[in-house]
């Protein structure tokens, strides 16, 4: 009915990463090694940046008027409203940016004004693959963006940090200090990937549980899960990993500036992304734009894929009966084995079938390492894992065709 466990051992080691296939994609292919993984194994590395982010600047408050200011850019009180004192700009080849200008009164009476802006700063660094900004530019794309909005609302407006601290006199030049003058209260952190193994679907990990997560979403497309998002509550960050190339493939049916850039993505372009709030900036320590950099950046996307269990083993449904198989299961064994487990983990009632075929089956289970309590998720069917380290997805066993 089946092979001996040594005959399989030596036919398939399920668990051993081969240097026989490739995972392809659009980046450089390079062979690497991680020593917090088994022997080496091709990979494909992906991009890693940022994806939004919201800064504030305070304004000299004598420089500026609000209602100029947004007609400039193209923000009326007809479309938005004279109460919101904000909106979406529309200054034309330019990127999309949200502004909102806030007034507070200081302790001694005066009246100050800051502008929020909200952007992705990948588009201020656009590129055929819609890669995310790179960390160590982020800084000098705020820059750009706030030079960009003054230059259309007001040239003669004056940023606080424009500002003589002793003399209050304006200054020819930005100060080098100028990024510790600017909040920044929202943050999204990206990491791309390339999959080119067909065992790998989304949903395969819509029952994760990352740390603090409350719920999960999952929008579908067709009868495909192409995002699956973790939230907590609203001072929480939310995480997501989606399909990137057929979220794009879904917009540039509407979206002929894509194509005029020559956009093209590839299947199997995975995203993670983390979108952190205001407490998740204070406690890492980001709520001043002078400290987003990229050392202190990475090491939050690192510890926040840690709380995602996103990089933990793969489990694939058809990797698990194709396993079964090579190891000389038959298909009814396989099929009925499949059943059983599903039945167990779905709280379902298995059909009855008598005692002694039950035993029967319970040893062949036994024979090719299947451990019943573990359900479907089988550590010793495992095929890969999404590696933030290598910027990777690793395949830790070969694709298995039983019947060739």
């Amino acid at each position: 009915m089946y092979k001996s466990l040594n005959v399989a051992d030596n036919a398939h080691n399920l668990n051993e990463i081969t240097e026989e296939y490739s995972n392809r994609g659009s980046f450089v292919d390079i062979s690497v090694q991680d020593k917090d993984d088994a022997p080496s194994c091709r990979l494909v590395t992906g991009s890693r940046g940022a994806d939004k982010i919201a800064i504030h600047i305070g304004f000299d408050p004598d420089s500026v008027q609000i209602l100029d200011f947004l007609a400039n850019l193209g923000i009326t009180s007809e479309t938005n409203g004279e109460q919101n004192l904000g909106g979406v700009i529309a200054i034309p080849g330019e990127p999309t940016m949200h502004i909102k200008w806030r007034e507070s009164l200081m302790p001694n009476g005066d009246t100050r004004y800051k502008l929020r802006m909200e952007f992705n700063p990948s588009d201020f660094r656009k590129n055929s693959l819609l890669a995310p900004c790179p960390f160590k530019d982020l800084i000098q794309v705020c820059r750009e963006a706030i030079e960009l909005v003054i230059s259309h609302g007001d040239p003669t407006a004056r940023p606080e940090f424009m500002l003589d601290e002793e003399t209050a006199e304006l200054l020819d030049e930005w100060p080098s200090n100028w990024p510790s003058k600017v909040a920044c209260t929202r943050l999204d952190l990206t990491q791309d990937y390339y999959v080119d193994d067909p065992r790998f679907q989304l949903s395969q990990l819509k029952y994760r549980r990352p740390i603090y997560a409350r719920g999960t979403t999952n929008h579908i497309n067709g009868k495909r899960i192409n995002t699956v998002t973790h939230v907590g509550s609203e001072k929480y960050a939310k995480m997501k990993i989606y399909d990137k190339y057929r979220e794009h493939k879904k917009r540039s049916k509407k979206n002929d500036e894509n194509r005029k850039l020559g956009v093209n993505l590839q299947p199997g372009h995975i995203r993670y992304e983390v979108s952190l709030k205001y407490k998740d900036m204070k406690e890492y320590g980001l709520l001043s734009l002078s400290l987003c950099k990229e050392p202190r950046l990475l090491k939050v996307l690192k510890a926040q894929w840690t709380k995602s269990t996103y990089g933990e083993p793969l489990f694939s449904d058809e990797h698990f009966m194709n396993s079964l198989l090579a190891l000389g299961v038959s298909v009814c064994d396989a099929t009925t084995i499949f059943y059983y487990l599903h039945c167990r983990d779905t709280d379902q009632e298995f059909i009855p079938i008598p005692d002694r075929t039950l035993r029967e089956l319970r040893r062949t289970m036994k024979a090719v390492g299947i451990r019943v309590s573990d359900g479907l998720t089988q550590d010793n069917f495992v095929y890969g894992h999404f590696s933030l380290a290598q910027q990777a997805f690793v395949v830790t066993a070969p694709l298995v065709q039983p019947f060739k």
